[in-house]
């Protein structure tokens, strides 16, 4: 899984952390960083892609990537932004 995100993602995936437990929850760490206000970016779609590789594999799962600082940019299955992934 983790070679799918990179190929997506390059050297930009930090960590990436898979729970198979009830939960079902995918978290994937980035080097990106968000330019704030420039919604759909370049950098903004690529983190995307990362949540789609995701969404392709478990598709029943929720998670999130997050972009250098730790904030969270993009979600998947998440019950405000709904099953897509989406950009926060």
């Amino acid at each position: 899984m983790t070679e799918q995100a990179r190929k997506v993602a390059g050297d930009a995936i930090e960590k990436v952390l898979i729970e198979t437990d009830d939960s079902n929850r995918l978290q994937v760490w980035t080097s990106l960083a968000d330019p704030r206000g420039d919604n759909g970016s370049a950098v903004a779609q690529q983190a995307i892609e990362i949540c789609r590789t995701l969404a392709a594999k478990f598709s029943s799962a929720a998670g999130s990537v997050f972009e250098a600082d730790g904030s969270t940019w993009v979600v998947l299955n998440h019950p405000t932004y709904g099953d897509d992934c989406a950009e926060v």
